[in-house]
């Protein structure tokens, strides 16, 4: 039989007992919550092991923090006049705002996925990095 169970975000364990019939379900349920959850064959025993088909991840808090972050620290969302400031405000300094959104998109990251988007980032230019989170981050 199959289910859908929720767990924790940053350790993966168990997040309740709870077993879901569905997908929808499971997301309504966690709505608002940051988990993974994970379709499970559950066996005759009552005990359940993943079947590694579906793991879809509700995260809306940190998304919507992502979100409001990248808008405020995004350049190319003020008028020409004060771009240049606010560019040098967020991006040349140490700002604990852009720190936040790394932080926050990297907590989404597998360990691989992490570390192969650090070095691209070393590269990249701050319109890149934004362009990267809207388009595989806030899609």
């Amino acid at each position: 039989m199959i289910k859908y169970v929720m767990r924790n975000f940053d350790n993966n364990a168990l997040r309740n007992n709870k077993q879901f019939d569905t997908l929808d379900e499971a997301i309504l349920f966690a709505k608002g919550d940051t988990c993974w959850i994970d379709e499970v064959k559950v066996r005759a025993d009552g005990y359940f092991k993943s079947t590694e088909k579906v793991r879809e991840m509700v995260a809306t808090q940190i998304i919507d923090r992502i979100t409001s972050i990248v808008e405020e620290v995004d350049p190319r969302n003020y008028d020409e006049s004060i771009r240049e400031d606010k560019w040098e405000h967020y991006w040349t300094d140490d700002c604990t705002l852009i720190n936040e959104m790394f932080a926050l998109v990297e907590s989404l990251m597998s360990k691989d996925k992490h570390d192969e988007f650090s070095t691209w980032c070393l590269r990249a230019t701050e319109e890149n990095i934004i362009d990267y989170i809207k388009q595989t981050i806030l899609k």
